[in-house]
């Protein structure tokens, strides 16, 4: 292992460095996620993979929705911490990206204004919950404009393709969901038969703790005697027994 500097710039430049490292590894990470689950590439056992790899769900969604959100502006996201990015994957959709990241908003609690860089984590998730709110008044827009129009004409397909498509999803989805209440209900099963271990040997332990006790007050009862009987009889110096005279 290399020796670290003593000269402070240096050590605080590859401190930035490796931390740069680490929060592009997120949307380099949900890229290679979301290509594997898109081509079936663990043939149905995308929860067991996950498992395999230490990763449960919910972080792969995130992880995935950071890359399709973030992605086309990594160089700008990625001036930005784990925890920052993955705050904003919750944004409204109306939201755009690159214009919550590079403008400033106003901190509900301070009123100060800042970018998302200068934010904590918790300021970001104040001026989000402002967002929603926001988002969730507007009334739905019946226009849009001929970029978008055209966009939209060639994106069209047939409602029986769309119906198809969106059932493909569900049962996916639902395959999903049922491969992982099996694995929770395995790991259930084992916590189970673990307490049921734990139990048995409680019940060794007591029944042990009581024959103790029962020897404790045997051995109390004979050392009783024992006191008694010394009390009454003497040994002489040639090994006999003779009555004491009790007074």
């Amino acid at each position: 292992m290399n020796e670290l500097s003593k000269d402070i710039n240096i050590i605080t430049d590859e401190i930035k460095k490796y931390k740069e490292t680490i929060d592009k590894s997120i949307f380099e990470i949900g890229r290679r996620l979301k290509h594997v689950k898109k081509n079936n590439l663990v043939h149905g056992q995308w929860l067991t993979w996950l498992k395999s790899i230490g990763m449960n769900p919910k972080t792969a969604t995130t992880y995935i929705q950071a890359h399709e959100q973030f992605g086309s502006i990594e160089k700008l996201a990625t001036n930005l911490s784990v925890s920052k990015i993955i705050e904003m994957v919750s944004l409204p959709e109306s939201v755009d990206r690159m214009e919550f990241i590079s403008q400033q908003h106003a901190i509900p609690s301070t009123g100060i204004k800042k970018t998302v860089s200068e934010m904590t984590v918790r300021e970001i998730r104040e001026v989000k919950a402002t967002k929603r709110e926001s988002a969730s008044m507007k009334l739905p827009s019946c226009t849009i404009n001929n970029e978008k129009a055209n966009d939209v004409k060639q994106q069209t397909i047939s409602p029986t393709v769309a119906s198809t498509r969106s059932l493909s999803t569900n049962n996916n989805q639902k395959k999903d969901d049922v491969e992982q209440l099996l694995i929770e209900n395995k790991e259930l099963k084992k916590e189970i038969d673990s307490l049921r271990i734990k139990n048995n040997e409680l019940e060794v332990i007591e029944k042990e703790y009581f024959i103790l006790l029962n020897m404790l007050d045997n051995v109390r009862k004979d050392a009783f005697v024992c006191d008694g009987a010394s009390k009454r009889y003497g040994i002489n110096k040639d090994g006999t027994v003779e009555l004491k005279k009790v007074l």
